[in-house]
C-alpha cells in the first residue's frame, strides 16, 4: 500500500511474484550457463534463489521511498491550497477536489482522490483520512489526518487548522 500498488497488485501477487523469482532465477542461471557453455559453479543456485526472494523487498521499499519523498514534496502546496478553499468557503471535500484539479499529478492527488471516492460510496470523512494515513504510513502524513479527525470530531472550524499546518 505505501508503494501505491494496491490497485496493480495484492499481497497473494506479490508473494506469489517472489516465489516465482526463487525459481526463475537458477533456471535463468543454468540455461544461460548452458548456452553460452561456461563453467560456472553450481554453488550459486541457492545464492540466486535467496537472491530472487530477496530482490522483490528492495524493489517493493525503493517504490514506497520515492512514492513518500513524492508525497512529502506536494504536501506543501496541497495543504496551503486546501487552506485558502475551506477558507474561501469551501468544504473539506469540495477543497479536495479542487486540490486534485489545480495541483499537479502526484501520489498526493492520488491519495486525496482515493479519500474523496471513499467519501462517496459511504465511508465517514474520518474513515477516509484514517485509510490514507495507513495507506501512506508517513508520521507527517498521520500526523495532519488525526489532526483533521481530531477537529471535525469536535465540531471545529478547519480552516484555520489547515492553515496553521500549511505555515
Amino acid at each position: 500500500a505505501a508503494a501505491g500498488l494496491t490497485e496493480a497488485m495484492t499481497a497473494e501477487d506479490f508473494l506469489a511474484f517472489k516465489i516465482f523469482l526463487v525459481m526463475a532465477f537458477p533456471i535463468l542461471f543454468i540455461a544461460i550457463r548452458q548456452f553460452l557453455e561456461e563453467t560456472w559453479p553450481l554453488k550459486l543456485i541457492p545464492v540466486l534463489a535467496a537472491v530472487g526472494y530477496i530482490y522483490p523487498d528492495i524493489w517493493i521499499r525503493g517504490l514506497a521511498d520515492k512514492r513518500r519523498f513524492d508525497i512529502l514534496s506536494a504536501m506543501p502546496f496541497a495543504v496551503d491550497m486546501l487552506a485558502l478553499s475551506v477558507e474561501a468557503g469551501l468544504d473539506f471535500i469540495a477543497a479536495m477536489a479542487k486540490v486534485i484539479e489545480k495541483a499537479r499529478p502526484s501520489a498526493l492527488t492520488e491519495e486525496f482522490s482515493i479519500v474523496q471516492k471513499e467519501i462517496k460510496i459511504g465511508a465517514s470523512r474520518a474513515e477516509g483520512l484514517r485509510n490514507m494515513a495507513w495507506r501512506v504510513d508517513m508520521i507527517p502524513i498521520s500526523f495532519f489526518c488525526a489532526t483533521l479527525i481530531a477537529a471535525d470530531s469536535v465540531g471545529a472550524n478547519i480552516g484555520p487548522i489547515l492553515k496553521n499546518l500549511s505555515v
